[in-house]
């Protein structure tokens, strides 16, 4: 995704929620009425609590859905994107459909009070459909596909049953039943829907919750999730027609005919190309994931601010979620407040270990074998060595439970 598309991403979101804050004040103007005599009659006040029901379902499914474009914007080259964009809209109608319904909301309506109800249902559907199609371009983690499914049957369960029951009472209303009975019976249900929505938009932000009482983790992208190295050797062998392997890389200097490694990635950086296709390590996307659902992860790099729009495209490509980007000019990460580094450069490791009291994951490359000053680090527990990406996960609660203990110790004495 470029710049240009995230704008105009931003764009369409603030043009939607225009429209739908249109909407929302002639609904308001409509039902002037119901909103100032309430309690003037049943039917007044059941419209009355069905109004506040869909206006506190649809204001914080406004700000939920302006949380997630902000994290995961509209990918316009991809046509499963343009789907995910019509779901959206069709949510939106679909509310603003509920919205003008509840004109036709009243004790004893048969046909039109049970399409109130099952509207949600059909909302939920929507947000399945854009929730996978999300994933598609961001990720597992980028909606939550089993939550939403779990409301989905409870709300089209409940909206069967609504219907089913309802359709009896009115049904037997001249028999055994009082007049009120229906009445009674669509006020515990509006009640109750608006319970189920609550209890969704609760679950929601404990995850979120749950996501900020984890670690902030601070991750480097260039030989940590990006392998730079492969990318760059066909570069090289095409530029100086020297042939070069992953292993022969011992250090950022290391001299290539008239050249180095280092002056061939700083060239190389300056071809969107090269950023843009550059391979990722094993299991990045997967164990990103994976991490992302518990703590905070903050990308630092040390590239040029000039290609900020370049890293953060191919780490959607790569379906790599983050929480953050900072491009680090002095290249200092331990400027960064993070509890948890995990780079490849023994330089920006050093730094963090010396000037923070935050913990260092090393992942391991053929240039940074000479780590002998470290070993104290090691022995104190604050340093630790993967040789893989896949080993993240499990280190990483391994501090998480020595910081909480540390943390226990501390309160208790």
């Amino acid at each position: 995704m470029d710049i240009n598309e995230i704008k105009i991403s931003d764009q369409l979101v603030r043009l939607v929620q225009i429209i739908f804050g249109f909407v929302l004040a002639q609904g308001l103007g409509r039902y002037e009425d119901v909103i100032l005599n309430p309690i003037s009659s049943n039917e007044n006040f059941l419209k009355f609590l069905a109004l506040v029901t869909i206006y506190i379902t649809t204001i914080l499914s406004w700000v939920d859905w302006h949380v997630t474009m902000k994290l995961r914007p509209y990918c316009f080259h991809s046509w499963k994107e343009q789907l995910r964009l019509l779901s959206d809209v069709i949510v939106v109608c679909l509310y603003a459909i509920i919205i003008l319904s509840i004109k036709y909301f009243s004790p004893n309506q048969r046909y039109y009070n049970p399409r109130f109800f099952f509207i949600f249902a059909g909302i939920f559907i929507f947000y399945l459909i854009s929730g996978k199609l999300r994933q598609t371009t961001y990720g597992a983690v980028a909606s939550r596909i089993a939550l939403i499914l779990k409301y989905l049957i409870i709300y089209s369960i409940s909206s069967i049953i609504y219907y089913l029951t309802y359709t009896q009472l009115i049904s037997l209303i001249n028999l055994t039943l009082t007049p009120n009975m229906p009445f009674v019976f669509n006020i515990l249900f509006v009640l109750y829907f608006l319970f189920i929505m609550l209890v969704y938009r609760y679950e929601r932000r404990k995850k979120i919750n749950m996501k900020r009482k984890g670690l902030k983790i601070g991750i480097d992208v260039d030989g940590v999730l990006a392998n730079q190295i492969d990318g760059l050797i066909p570069r090289i062998q095409k530029r100086l027609g020297i042939s070069i392997n992953y292993d022969d890389v011992i250090e950022w200097n290391l001299k290539i005919g008239d050249s180095s490694i280092d002056k061939e990635i700083e060239l190389a950086m300056e071809s969107k190309d090269y950023v843009l296709s550059m391979p990722s390590h094993a299991g990045a996307s997967k164990v990103m994931n994976n991490l992302y659902e518990r703590h905070q992860i903050i990308i630092l790099t040390s590239r040029p601010k000039e290609i900020e729009e370049w890293t953060k495209e191919w780490l959607i490509k790569e379906k790599i979620p983050f929480d953050d980007i900072k491009i680090s000019k002095s290249g200092k990460k331990s400027l960064c407040e993070t509890d948890i580094l995990i780079d490849d450069y023994l330089g920006n490791i050093k730094d963090f270990l010396r000037e923070t009291n935050g913990f260092v994951i090393l992942v391991e490359q053929p240039w940074n074998k000479k780590r002998e000053e470290f070993i104290s680090y090691i022995k104190e527990g604050r340093l630790y060595l993967v040789d893989s990406l896949h080993k993240l996960p499990e280190v990483v609660k391994s501090i998480e439970d020595k910081i909480n203990i540390e943390a226990n110790h501390k309160s208790i004495s």
